[in-house]
């Protein structure tokens, strides 16, 4: 039945909403009418080195499966959600990723990557 569903089509490096290549610096989010960016280049950890750098890869690969994670449906339960429920949770998922740059020199993001980073 899931040959049916499509669910296994979906590729977790270029979802349709990602005019971009999953590997970019710079991502082109279009849910709607106004497409997102994110400047993944313009990013620089408490190191001092921007998260793009070879020494962040897996950091940087981590926030973006983070993101395309948001409407896989091997993720939710084999449902396709529409595009505004993926909207909706990917700026949720965007917004945690801010609030650990914002946090990085705290949580020593450069040195341990997502180690410390808890629910406290």
């Amino acid at each position: 039945t899931h040959i049916h569903t499509g669910i296994y089509d979906y590729d977790e490096r270029q979802p349709e909403w990602l005019e971009s290549s999953f590997d970019a610096t710079k991502w082109l989010l279009t849910f709607g009418k106004t497409p997102k960016t994110i400047h993944w280049d313009c990013v620089h950890l408490d190191d001092g080195k921007k998260l793009t750098d070879t020494k962040h890869r897996k950091l940087l690969n981590s926030f973006k499966y983070w993101i395309t994670a948001t409407d896989n449906p091997l993720e939710n339960g084999g449902k396709i959600i529409s595009p505004v429920v993926a909207s909706h949770k990917t700026n949720r998922v965007i917004a945690l990723i801010n609030a650990i740059l914002l946090h990085s020199k705290e949580l020593k993001l450069a040195k341990y990557q997502l180690q410390n980073v808890n629910d406290d």
